[in-house]
């Protein structure tokens, strides 16, 4: 038994039970050891003839430590092997979210003696069935510590003794919410549907996770119902009445004890495919909008869909994990980072999926693609984009990645596949004038002037306001317009006769080295025929050299022709190359 037990029987005053945690003396067996040792207690400092009086008393009336150890010890061992598979899974579920309560060093007090194992068995083995074990032996253990895990180990004890005595599995329920969370009343039928989403609600409402102050900011600044807007922080402020820098603080406590606080909602014997048409096999589970409706509707809530996602994450850990920023979708937020993709919804997906690719880069790419600045629609294969990302070079795992992906892109991005499973990315700059004006010309089909340019454009689209001055001004040759003379009529580039945009050397390439218009273009991107002279004369000698033609006797004609179209001059361009290539043949 005890410090805390023995004063509430009034078998300890304040006085001695002060005495006792400062010396150690932490239940009724280490009160009985030292008296056996001593005799008396007159040896503890602050001991007055009073409390030495209590505390012989009290070790008299546990006189025999081992009897007291076997009565105490034998009842839990006989109960915990009475426990069936379902009730050791409630009292685990228990433990490791009472567990998560403690502090720090009494947590690692308690892993010290069972190891990182969190259950029942290993309790019993290294605690419940080793006699000689006394919390103040555990190193590093002080004297608030040693209280906490006395409190704990006395907690499960309670715990076990009420499920093996309690036969209704909702009354067990029932209380093991109660006595985690401090609960003064809770009804067998508002646990009695057995439902996560519905027993989570009532905790909420009941300010079971926190206390009052502190769960009026989680509920008002945290978005976890439909059709409910969080309060900012100066709302906020007005309602609690507590600083600024104070609701911050609160608001990343609650976030992270959250997962915690539903630890324990693991305990309910939830139908997850008949409540909520959830199928633990799949690779991902989508809670969308209509499944949220429906699931709000059948448990009398009004959670949102990505709180609902959190929630079913918690309930399934053990084979599925939350792709997704929490605090972002969860926390209300007064500003966005730009530099970073700001998450909009939580998913949850195979535990093995977040380990077969990079989810973070994958998402993080496709949005800075679509905030920049894009000209025209393109164009990327889904699987060949997705592979950059895989982590394994294994490509055949793609096949089972890709529908959580493409479902993931789907609802955070609002990126789309096309037939050809491409994705595509839209334009989302504007229209330019030239652009339009490119567009009148083309459906004009003919040479026009800027008025006639500017009449289709305004017939084409009625809405676009545009001066006949601006179409002049926006139609230029790097646009692929050619005016014609000085009338202010224009045509397109690509109306143009191949030979009349051309100059001599592409005429001789092609017509006398044989290259394809395709090899042509080609070498012509690579090359820029209209460099420097340099360049022209270098390229003129590789490709005399190739085919075995005098260059000093090509020079010449390339000095006399090469800055001149061959409209007019075509023939006499012809006849004057025959003429060297017969030379040199």
């Amino acid at each position: 038994m005890n410090l805390t037990e023995l004063t509430n029987k009034k078998l300890l005053s304040v006085r001695s039970y002060n005495i006792c945690l400062y010396n150690k003396l932490l239940n009724d067996v280490d009160i009985q050891t030292y008296y056996s040792k001593f005799g008396t207690f007159e040896r503890l400092r602050n001991c007055g003839e009073e409390s030495n009086n209590e505390l012989i008393n009290i070790a008299k009336q546990f006189s025999n430590s081992q009897k007291r150890s076997n009565e105490f010890e034998d009842p839990i061992i006989n109960q915990v092997s009475k426990l069936n598979g379902r009730q050791r899974k409630l009292i685990n579920c228990y433990i490791y979210s009472s567990y998560r309560k403690l502090s720090k060093r009494s947590q690692n007090a308690i892993s010290c003696v069972i190891g990182d194992k969190l259950i029942l068995k290993y309790f019993l083995e290294n605690i419940f069935k080793n006699k000689s074990f006394t919390v103040s032996k555990i190193r590093n253990v002080g004297i608030l510590s040693a209280d906490e895990i006395e409190r704990f180990l006395e907690r499960i004890k309670n715990i076990i003794n009420e499920v093996v005595n309690e036969k209704d599995e909702k009354h067990i329920i029932k209380y093991l919410l109660q006595n985690r969370f401090n609960l003064k009343e809770l009804l067998i039928s508002e646990v009695s549907n057995n439902s996560i989403v519905s027993i989570c609600n009532i905790l909420i409402k009941k300010n079971a996770f926190f206390k009052s102050k502190k769960n009026q900011i989680f509920v008002e600044s945290f978005e976890i119902y439909q059709n409910k807007k969080p309060s900012n922080l100066t709302q906020i402020i007005e309602k609690v009445g507590l600083t600024r820098e104070r609701i911050r603080r609160i608001r990343l406590e609650c976030l992270n004890a959250l997962p915690e606080k539903l630890e324990l909602l693991t305990i309910i014997d939830d139908d997850l495919y008949n409540n909520y048409e959830i199928d633990i096999n799949d690779e991902y589970i989508p809670i969308d909008d209509a499944k949220t409706v429906k699931i709000n509707t059948n448990f009398n809530t009004n959670f949102n869909k990505a709180f609902l996602t959190f929630l079913f994450s918690i309930f399934l850990q053990e084979k599925f994990t939350i792709i997704g920023n929490i605090k972002d979708v969860l926390l209300s937020k007064q500003s966005k980072v730009n530099s970073k993709h700001n998450w909009k919804n939580l998913y949850l997906v195979n535990k093995e999926i977040p380990n077969l690719i990079n989810i973070d880069n994958l998402i993080q790419d496709l949005s800075s693609r679509i905030q920049k600045k894009n000209d025209e629609d393109y164009y990327f294969d889904f699987k060949g984009y997705l592979s950059e990302f895989v982590n394994n070079a294994d490509v055949m795992l793609l096949d089972k990645i890709s529908p959580f992906c493409e479902h993931l892109i789907n609802q955070e991005l609002h990126v789309y596949l096309d037939e050809n499973n491409e994705i595509v990315f839209k334009r989302n700059s504007l229209k330019k004038i030239h652009e339009y004006a490119f567009e009148a010309l083309e459906a004009l089909k003919k040479p026009s002037k800027v008025f006639e340019i500017h009449n289709k454009i305004k017939e084409k689209y009625p809405s676009y306001k545009v001066t006949e001055k601006n179409v002049r001004m926006s139609m230029k040759k790097k646009f692929g317009f050619v005016p014609i003379g000085k009338r202010s009529i224009f045509r397109l580039k690509k109306w143009e006769p191949e030979s009349n945009r051309t100059g001599i050397f592409k005429f001789f390439k092609k017509k006398y080295i044989g290259l394809t218009s395709k090899t042509y273009n080609s070498t012509l991107i690579k090359m820029n025929i209209q460099d420097t002279k340099l360049k022209q004369e270098n390229r003129l000698k590789e490709i005399c050299t190739e085919h075995n033609v005098n260059y000093e006797s090509m020079k010449s004609l390339l000095d006399s022709v090469k800055t001149k179209k061959l409209n007019k001059r075509n023939n006499h361009h012809e006849q004057t190359i025959n003429t060297e290539i017969e030379k040199n043949i």
